[in-house]
């Protein structure tokens, strides 16, 4: 592992802010940075910086119902991850994504020139295609000329990919390969629970803002499994919300993901 240094600039622990704050705005995360100091932006993909346009698959909570459908069906807890692996690469490349901020890119565009904004994502690094291609279909590019354009298994064109790794890790990961610490640390998630490891992660050495932007807690809230259901089972036709609440009016049978999965 490379050996890293802090910034002359990092002062003692007791100098440094530590705070998160909630707001749906990702303009409030940016502020102007003081003369000498380095400042990257992290921020969240899904439910953050984008959603599912118009559809419950490909969110983050059609994952969590993925996984309760495939608990209740009789898979293990290994099978279960394996069905989820196997719906989520099928899906992701297929569906269209919407801004969860309106002005996200606007605001990126504006500050990216000052400092690197990155992409702050969950997701696998192997998923880094369709990720790349959903970002560019809302004119969101993140790359870098102060780091290379990919390092395996973690980054690639403005995106670090945290994968099986806490936020905290893999962020730690990427300021020891690239062999640059930033000064300040400011983070947007929708997710306070990544949030605060991050925080924890920068606790003493870096400064830290952490921003939860909860935009789509309603969306979260009222998710309908059984539409999602059926979008599936309809793709690669795209089916919005209100066409598949539609259709349900008419009895279906409810869907079988061991039928399902051989038929894809």
């Amino acid at each position: 592992m490379a050996t890293i240094t802090f910034s002359s600039a990092i002062k003692p622990s007791e100098s440094l802010v530590n705070k998160t704050y909630e707001s749906n705005r990702l303009v409030d995360l940016f502020s102007p940075v003081a003369e000498g100091k380095k400042r990257y932006a992290l921020i969240d993909v899904d439910n953050t910086l984008t959603a599912p346009f118009d559809q419950e698959i490909g969110s983050a909570q059609w994952r969590q119902h993925i996984k309760k459908k495939a608990a209740a069906e009789g898979y293990n807890p290994d099978e279960v991850e394996d069905v989820l692996d196997q719906l989520w690469y099928y899906v992701m490349p297929q569906i269209h994504v919407r801004l969860v901020d309106q002005e996200a890119r606007a605001v990126i565009e504006q500050h990216q020139t000052a400092y690197p904004v990155l992409a702050f994502t969950a997701r696998e690094f192997k998923e880094h295609t369709h990720t790349e291609k959903q970002l560019a279909s809302l004119g969101i590019h993140l790359s870098n000329a102060h780091f290379p354009d990919e390092i395996p298994e973690l980054y690639r064109n403005g995106v670090i990919y945290c994968g099986e790794m806490t936020k905290g890790e893999a962020m730690w990961k990427f300021f020891e390969i690239t062999q640059i610490i930033p000064d300040e640390v400011h983070m947007a998630d929708d997710k306070m629970e990544q949030i605060r490891n991050v925080q924890k992660a920068c606790e003493g050495k870096i400064s830290f803002i952490g921003m939860r932007m909860g935009n789509e807690d309603a969306r979260v809230a009222s998710f309908k499994g059984a539409v999602a259901d059926l979008q599936l089972e309809m793709l690669p036709q795209i089916i919005t919300d209100s066409q598949a609440l539609k259709m349900l009016e008419i009895q279906r049978p409810p869907l079988k993901l061991r039928e399902f999965l051989q038929r894809i």
